[in-house]
């Protein structure tokens, strides 16, 4: 028989953020480290000797946190006020390119792995290095006319200085931008923050006298918003935090902060 009143926690499944007209803003699905925080603040009314007489509950507020194991770049651009946007043949996007090319054959050109962006008529990108096998600067050239002092470009093919003594295999550095129409991209702009929505975790649970049995919680925030703040190490070791915040709709009759649904499987 399901028990509705003591469950294990195996695990939670997905976390998911939803505009409130049900449109799915992401979902989280390698969850580490959750703790639902309940909370609030106690005042006491006190006496003359300061003994405690009576108590007040103020400020009650609750808070989901955890890590995902996964860099989750949807739930990223939501914590810091911005979309994803994806690029497509119809809406392509610029994109920057930082590459170490060699100098081909011929001793004279080099050729880039996309064709650059020119932001400005005819300025695709003003300077290229030389580097030594650390990448460290030897010389550098400027974009121009004069052929003997100046590198020009054309679609990905780059005419280096013939004055720089430049030979087959020697090394380049150069910075461009290109347009794409594959990938994605996020922007964190200062005056765009999160927003707020409905908050929903999904937990999987037994019931202690029936273990063969699954058990599904669903914790909803009604009304919630995640933290602005995260910090991601970037590393192999990465673990992406979250923490939404639920909270009453202040015109609502019913301050609700969150619900549990419970469901025997």
């Amino acid at each position: 028989m399901f028990n509705p009143n003591e469950f294990l926690i195996e695990r939670v499944l997905r976390a998911h953020m939803f505009d409130f007209d049900g449109r799915r803003r992401w979902t989280a699905s390698q969850i580490t480290d959750p703790v639902l925080e309940c909370a609030g603040e106690t005042v006491f009314s006190t006496d003359a000797l300061g003994s405690n007489i009576m108590a007040f509950e103020r400020s009650k507020n609750a808070t989901f946190t955890c890590n995902n194991a996964l860099m989750n770049i949807p739930m990223l651009a939501d914590q810091i006020g911005s979309e994803v946007e994806t690029a497509t043949e119809q809406k392509k996007q610029i994109f920057t390119c930082f590459e170490f090319i060699e100098v081909n054959a011929d001793g004279a050109t080099a050729t880039l792995t996309h064709t650059p962006y020119e932001e400005v008529s005819g300025v695709p990108f003003k300077y290229i290095d030389k580097v030594d096998g650390n990448g460290a600067t030897e010389a550098t050239y400027e974009l121009g006319t004069a052929a003997e002092s100046n590198f020009s470009v054309k679609g990905s093919t780059v005419t280096l200085p013939t004055g720089a003594g430049l030979k087959a295999g020697d090394r380049l550095a150069v910075r461009y931008k290109f347009e794409t129409a594959t990938g994605a991209s996020i922007e964190n702009i200062a005056d765009h923050h999160s927003e707020y929505g409905e908050f929903m975790i999904e937990v999987l649970a037994y019931s202690p006298c029936d273990t063969a049995t699954k058990c599904a919680l669903n914790i909803i925030f009604p009304n919630s918003k995640p933290d602005n703040n995260v910090s991601l190490t970037l590393t192999n070791e990465l673990s992406h935090p979250l923490s939404v915040s639920a909270m009453p709709r202040y015109c609502d009759t019913n301050k609700k902060l969150f619900r549990i649904e419970m469901l025997s499987e």
